[in-house]
């Protein structure tokens, strides 16, 4: 599974993944919002707080490094400019901070799909913004890049 994400990474495609017009199949277009883990617990902290108020008390608690914004969303269509969708994608509370705004296509990338995470859900919030940020790819994404720069300064 994996050699085959980074084969579809750097364009390698066997002949049956080939489609009848004998150009490799595309990647799925990327949903906006990163879903963290789902079995995440809430929170103590988080446990008594009314839903309104979740975004200001997670403001409140933030430990990551990165200027993070919370918002609630109400998310439409799958990011490619198509504003006919009806429907909503996603309906909730997500963060959005630099480290996913500048990783957001790589890391989209990596979890073999076209497109960009712009956002991130509650359950990352929990785990990683008001957690322990050392868990966010993105941030950990961040923090190399940014190693890796003072290094060659």
């Amino acid at each position: 599974m994996i050699a085959k994400k980074i084969k579809r990474l750097f364009g390698i495609h066997t002949a049956s993944e080939k489609d009848e017009s004998g150009l490799p199949p595309q990647a799925p277009k990327a949903p906006q919002v990163f879903r963290g883990r789902e079995n995440i617990a809430t929170p103590a902290l988080f446990k008594d707080t009314p839903p309104a108020e979740l975004p200001k008390v997670c403001k409140e608690n933030l430990v990551c490094e990165f200027i993070c914004r919370i918002t609630r969303h109400r998310i439409y269509g799958e990011g490619n400019g198509d504003i006919s969708a009806t429907s909503a994608t996603f309906e909730g509370i997500t963060a959005n901070c630099d480290a996913i705004k500048r990783f957001g296509k790589e890391i989209a990338q990596e979890d073999g799909y076209s497109g960009t995470y712009r956002y991130a859900d509650l359950n990352h919030i929990y785990e990683c913004c008001c957690g322990d940020p050392g868990n966010c790819r993105f941030y950990n994404r961040a923090l190399t890049e940014q190693t890796t720069l003072a290094q060659s300064r």
